[in-house]
């Protein structure tokens, strides 16, 4: 029961760091996000 505790705080720790990483790199090149919005569009409308 431990052991599922811990498994699923580091995966949303996980999940936050990748997002946070996401977030500031569109942040740190808006430039680069904005000449790619169509692809990030068509890749988030896949899954």
């Amino acid at each position: 029961m431990q052991n599922t505790f811990w498994t699923a705080l580091a995966s949303s720790l996980l999940a936050a760091l990748v997002t946070a990483a996401g977030i500031y790199t569109i942040r740190r090149y808006a430039d680069w996000g904005q000449r790619n919005t169509a692809y990030f569009m068509c890749f988030a409308t896949a899954s």
